[in-house]
């Protein structure tokens, strides 16, 4: 068991496609995320409303827009359609 353990820890530790993928994807909908807060935070402020309402619905959309089971749901989607 130990023989194992030891070739498991100095085995090279690269990324598999899947997670390549995964972190391609995210970034992705992470960029266009804060590109949408920051678009309406500039819209809302052109409208007049004062910046701790533009900060506080810029946070909110950027949040909305990026569940918190991303990670989860593309991983089984990914292994579903292969």
């Amino acid at each position: 068991i130990g023989q194992i353990a030891n070739l498991a820890q100095s085995a090279s530790a690269g990324k598999s496609p899947i997670a390549i993928e995964i972190d391609r994807f995210v970034k992705i909908i992470g960029s266009i995320a804060v590109s949408m807060g920051l678009f309406f935070f500039a819209i809302n402020f052109a409208f007049g409303y004062d910046i701790i309402t533009n900060i506080g619905f810029m946070i909110g959309l950027v949040v909305s827009n990026m569940p918190e089971g991303l990670y989860i749901t593309v991983t089984v989607c990914m292994a579903l359609a292969a």
